[in-house]
């Protein structure tokens, strides 16, 4: 290849990342503005392929959308208990919901996805605060907004595998994706992470008032089933956003996409059983 054919490819390499930035932003803003403010705090995940799909949104589509993946539950391990509350079409998108109270400005308290017709996609889950309960029974006012790291690992693995799924199977999307995965309240709040032991829930790292943020490629279709790559991914994403908080890495999966059951405490079991049908190492 000649030195002008290698420099065209790499001009088109690096407009094709800032398109796919540019693009993150974009839907990263209109989802994250429709995130209610409640104590906790969000993990949203925004997903944009090198190849994009293009779905064409009619009645014949979105009803099969409904039918065969929109009442589907996305969040791993939950048995079947988080499934959509509601699934609306909107601009060249598809919009999933669960928690939206009746006049409350369409601010989403649970969960809320949108799906764009050329395989981008948001998926944005609200975590609990740990610390909300000590707050309420009054042991301490102060108590920091606090969010465990077993629920932020599920959030961005969920987050991840159905973006991808739609991608793949309704818009036809192909390549790699660029994932970017954010942290934190529309209104920044501090907060920090947490984990489990001796039966209570342990400062990890510093405090943090901004959110965190992280980003990662991966192709595609390896991103869209329980597999090793789904795993790899999304410990580097979450490793990332640990160390945003002060704590040097993720131990319940690996960069090599491997999973650690025993470090989930009571989820040890089913982690365990999830990553044998998949195929997937455990250590």
């Amino acid at each position: 290849m000649s030195e002008a054919e290698l420099a065209t490819r790499y001009r088109a390499r690096f407009a094709l990342a800032r398109d796919q930035l540019s693009r993150v932003d974009d839907i990263e803003k209109v989802t994250r503005n429709r995130c209610a403010i409640r104590s906790g705090g969000w993990v949203v995940v925004s997903f944009v392929p090198d190849l994009p799909g293009d779905m064409v949104v009619n009645w014949d589509t979105f009803t099969a959308f409904k039918h065969e993946f929109g009442d589907k539950d996305p969040v791993l391990l939950s048995d079947g208990l988080n499934a959509w509350e509601q699934i609306t079409p909107g601009p060249r998108c598809l919009i999933l919901d669960t928690g939206v109270p009746l006049g409350d400005d369409d601010q989403v308290e649970i969960r809320t996805a949108q799906l764009y017709t050329d395989g981008a996609g948001v998926f944005a889950m609200h975590l609990t605060d740990a610390n909300q309960q000590n707050r309420r029974n009054g042991q301490e006012d102060n108590l920091i907004c606090r969010l465990g790291e077993r629920s932020l690992i599920f959030a961005v693995l969920s987050g991840v595998r159905f973006l991808a799924r739609y991608a793949r199977d309704y818009a036809y999307a192909g390549g790699n994706a660029l994932i970017r995965v954010r942290v934190g309240d529309a209104a920044p709040a501090s907060m920090d992470l947490g984990t489990m032991g001796s039966g209570e829930m342990r400062r990890l790292g510093r405090f943090v008032r901004p959110g965190a943020t992280a980003e990662r490629a991966a192709p595609l279709d390896e991103l869209a089933d329980d597999t090793p790559q789904l795993v790899s991914t999304a410990a580097y994403l979450v490793g990332d956003i640990m160390r945003s908080f002060g704590h040097p890495d993720v131990l319940h999966i690996t960069t090599d996409g491997q999973v650690a059951p025993e470090r989930w405490g009571e989820h040890t079991a089913s982690i365990r059983s999830w990553a044998e049908t998949a195929g997937i190492e455990t250590v």
